[in-house]
């Protein structure tokens, strides 16, 4: 079962993903593209990093710049979608985040076989409250709700306890840069492990 927030997420990430993919393919390092559009770089690794959606003129000066102009209403298209998406979550949930993660346990607690695949944080049930904390903050301007994140990273933390439970089998497939992610808490240096306890990087 697939969440509509993580549908969003999802959508938001695999343009990211592509517009990444197209930089690289294009050969321009990151601070190259920027200057060829005519923005800051740090605006080119937050649309990388799915830290801010890039509006349309940024998808289409992105695509000029790669060579690739042939792309860009297609992707300006993704990107749309993947608003809507949000906006969809956000109507079907007013409550705010710690009312979304409490909604979920009962999902978690019917799940016997677990399969997750992350490319940009750790996965929910492997985090720790600081990291949980720092995710949803990260969507705080989404959700319009920072009041309610450390109730939000509490609950979500809550759930791995389904982790010491008999009769589950986890498979969680994690790509590196997840280690690399700034998401992480500055503080936060060490992997947050299933048993509380940090793992060395």
């Amino acid at each position: 079962m697939t969440s509509p927030l993580s549908s969003a997420q999802a959508a938001r990430s695999a343009l990211a993903t592509r517009l990444r993919l197209l930089r690289l393919d294009a050969g321009p390092a990151g601070h190259q593209l920027s200057l060829t559009c005519g923005r800051h770089p740090a605006k080119t690794s937050r649309i990388e990093n799915t830290r801010a959606l890039p509006s349309d003129a940024d998808i289409r000066a992105w695509c000029a710049a790669c060579g690739a102009g042939g792309q860009a209403e297609d992707l300006i298209a993704a990107a749309r979608s993947a608003t809507s998406l949000y906006v969809e979550w956000k109507r079907l949930n007013p409550a705010g985040p710690a009312n979304l993660q409490q909604e979920i346990v009962p999902l978690v607690e019917w799940t016997r076989a677990f399969r997750v695949y992350c490319s940009h944080v750790v996965p929910g049930l492997l985090q720790t409250p600081a990291y949980a904390a720092a995710v949803i903050a990260a969507y705080g301007t989404f959700h319009r709700a920072a009041d309610d994140v450390e109730a939000a990273a509490a609950a979500r933390v809550k759930r791995s306890k389904v982790l010491h439970k008999r009769g589950r089998r986890f498979a969680f497939l994690i790509e590196e840069s997840v280690l690399h992610s700034h998401r992480r808490p500055r503080h936060h240096r060490r992997w947050p492990s299933s048993t509380g306890r940090p793992c060395a990087r």
